[in-house]
């Protein structure tokens, strides 16, 4: 999002000491951090008890004060993340920090992302919001509307989320965009979705086509998560009759094989004629709102 390299290591968030790096062969935790660092335009040191604890952090902070000692060229964004004393060197000749020990306030946050050349286009508190309420509904395995209103950074914000749910949760979440030329006719987006889920495609007609959806659906071992983006699309009837959308109703309410996040300009509701197959499902709107 920014073009500036930035240097972070927050800290353990149980002990300073248990905090870990990703393990590259061949090359120590140590010999990792400083070329990364030795990259980075700047560094942003998040102080909290945890940071303060960790011999990691500690070796990171020294190396961003040697190369700027007296704080004259910005190289060194200090953060304050929880309430801790500052080490010495930020006391004798202090440069501005940032309180964030409060995150909902979003002048705060624009201080930090300034000088990283870092627009969300909407608020930090926002992003995070809408990105924390899009991780809980699909962790309670809920389909979500995700309707977007202006310009923030919304793809960035569900590769965010897609990592969250992998990495912590073990939820795969796949995709398929309708704006795609690949998903302009019904075999083409099925497709699309079966190739996303990490399905093999095999002679998909228009005859089989939901047939094939349907068996690869329920036959597959876990329920899937799929984002669906440019949903709005959905409103120009690119099918040639509502059968797709009520297999995909069946999918999402009667076998619960899949879970839906829609990404939209408009709400769900709002989309979906009342005789549609598809307004029988109340999905959970989310709207992230950009900065006008």
């Amino acid at each position: 999002m920014g073009q500036k390299k930035i240097s972070f290591l927050p800290g353990s968030r149980r002990r300073g000491s248990d905090y870990r790096l990703p393990a590259l062969s061949g090359q120590s935790a140590i010999g990792q951090m400083d070329k990364y660092q030795d990259q980075a335009d700047l560094s942003i040191l998040v102080f909290s008890p945890d940071y303060l604890a960790s011999p990691y952090c500690l070796h990171e902070m020294n190396r961003a004060i040697a190369l700027d000692p007296q704080f004259k060229d910005g190289k060194v964004i200090p953060v304050m993340r929880e309430s801790c004393a500052l080490p010495a060197p930020f006391q004798t000749n202090p440069p501005i920090w940032i309180d964030l020990t409060n995150d909902k306030l979003a002048e705060k946050w624009d201080l930090l992302l300034k000088p990283c050349d870092v627009n969300l286009g909407c608020t930090v508190p926002d992003w995070l919001r809408v990105r924390d309420e899009l991780v809980r509904r699909l962790r309670r395995h809920e389909s979500v509307n995700l309707v977007i209103r202006n310009h923030p950074r919304w793809r960035e914000l569900l590769s965010q989320v897609k990592m969250d749910l992998s990495q912590e949760h073990r939820i795969q979440l796949a995709q398929v965009d309708l704006a795609a030329g690949s998903a302009s006719t019904l075999t083409g987006l099925i497709e699309d979705i079966i190739k996303a889920c990490g399905g093999t495609v095999n002679k998909i007609t228009k005859t089989n086509a939901l047939l094939s959806l349907d068996r690869f659906c329920s036959n597959h071992p876990n329920q899937i998560f799929l984002k669906i983006l440019h949903f709005d699309l959905i409103v120009y009837d690119t099918y040639s009759d509502h059968r797709f959308f009520a297999a995909l109703r069946n999918l999402v309410t009667d076998k619960k094989k899949l879970v839906l996040v829609m990404e939209s300009r408009d709400y769900f509701a709002n989309l979906i004629p009342r005789n549609h197959p598809l307004s029988a499902l109340f999905p959970n709107n989310i709207e992230l709102g950009g900065r006008p």
